[in-house]
């Protein structure tokens, strides 16, 4: 299994989610840019990643150092293609799609919420900061913690989180963004 299709999986997981996006999200267009890095009892890996959201719809690109093993993962809460160049490695629903080639799953859906700094439903345990910013919460199983946030688009007056961690039992997914554009 490669490393690369292990990141896409975890992107997928955390993209997808039984069709249902969370109501402040619906209609939602950004550009992400940064790193991805998972650890767990079988892997340690980091990529960077591309990500672009037009509603449900994503278009999410992960390489390695110097650009090596570039693939692409385009779709929806409901379906998702995984390509590399124009070989498609990997098509159908993203759930089915992750376990086939990680044997686990993670959250769905929940990621293009975190993204903008926000949990994506009703979370447990919200930690608010002095600016009024959401820094910790529990979602589905999730311990998810928002750090360093800052305004990516000068004057926008909206800051999201530069550093996003996910713990959920032994395994650990950190997002540190560079870019976000909407």
């Amino acid at each position: 299994m490669s490393k690369y299709l292990f990141l896409i999986s975890i992107f997928l997981l955390l993209q997808a989610c039984a069709g249902r996006q969370s109501p402040s999200l619906e209609g939602a267009t950004y550009l992400v840019e940064g790193k991805i890095a998972v650890r767990n009892e079988a892997t340690n890996q980091t990529a960077n990643f591309r990500w672009r959201q037009a509603g449900e719809g994503f278009d999410i690109e992960i390489w390695g150092l110097l650009g090596q093993g570039r693939t692409r993962l385009t779709g929806n809460a409901r379906e998702v293609t995984v390509s590399r160049g124009d070989e498609v490695l990997a098509a159908g629903r993203p759930d089915e799609v992750m376990t086939y080639h990680l044997g686990f799953s993670l959250p769905v859906a929940v990621m293009s919420a975190w993204l903008r700094g926000q949990p994506f439903g009703r979370p447990r345990g919200q930690v608010i900061d002095d600016e009024g910013r959401i820094t910790a919460f529990n979602e589905r199983g999730w311990q998810v913690e928002m750090a360093r946030f800052r305004e990516f688009e000068p004057a926008s007056g909206q800051f999201q989180p530069a550093r996003i961690v996910a713990r959920q039992d032994r395994q650990a997914v950190t997002v540190a963004i560079r870019r976000f554009l909407q």
